[in-house]
């Protein structure tokens, strides 16, 4: 089963945390997404020699709802989402979700995406994950101005909304605190260099401990 982690879900050296790595694989012709992710897991774990078990831990966490006083927008019709002052512009007729930031200011537009995309968003500046306990299950177009600094404290007078509460005044929702049990790894053993050669099925798997800069462009 591939594995699928945020860093707070993962305990190991610290150095697991600064240490980059470029992986080059070949993969056979017509694998799916779960299987690529099944050979790189396997292929990781044998060149690292990476042995490690689960724990179930809690976490500090939000459940987002909606809030008391309901939703403040609305499903997405055939009508286009109007273009807002400041906010930035999809293109017409077409489903997307985009962000600006200026001066501790973040714009977003959404059009037919569903809660999943904005909860994405969202956890990014929340400072916790979030847990979608809203039940909508459409897709839907939004506008909202927050400060991506500021997940929960009251705002300065000239600056944007804390994210807690843009998404109550702006969007009906709301944070609920809570503690959640997450799968934790815990990394028992993992070498920082990885040994031999492996050939992947495919064709040959080379690893690259990278201490420089992220590369441009990846081909």
């Amino acid at each position: 089963m591939p594995i699928k982690s945020t860093t707070f879900q993962i305990s190991g050296p610290a150095w697991f945390a600064s240490e980059h790595y470029d992986v080059y694989v070949k993969v056979p012709p017509g694998a799916t997404r779960a299987q690529v992710n099944v050979m790189i897991q396997n292929l990781i774990a044998e060149r690292f020699q990476l042995n490690l078990h689960h724990v179930s831990k809690d976490f500090p966490a939000f459940d987002l709802i909606v809030g008391k006083n309901g939703l403040k927008f609305h499903e997405s019709v055939e009508t286009p989402l109007a273009g807002k002052e400041g906010f930035p512009r999809l293109t017409p007729g077409q489903p997307g979700l985009t962000t600006n930031f200026e001066n501790g200011h973040a714009r977003l537009t959404a059009r037919r995406q569903p809660i999943s995309a904005l909860i994405s968003t969202l956890k990014t500046y929340a400072g916790r994950p979030i847990r979608d306990k809203t039940m909508l299950t459409a897709k839907y177009d939004f506008h909202l101005h927050f400060d991506p600094r500021n997940p929960t404290a009251a705002s300065e007078p000239d600056s944007a909304p804390a994210i807690s509460v843009a998404i109550e005044q702006q969007l009906g929702l709301k944070f609920e605190a809570k503690k959640l049990p997450f799968d934790v790894l815990i990394i028992d053993r993992v070498e920082k260099t990885p040994y031999g050669e492996l050939i992947a099925r495919g064709g040959p798997a080379r690893f690259a401990n990278r201490t420089g800069p992220e590369p441009r462009e990846q081909v």
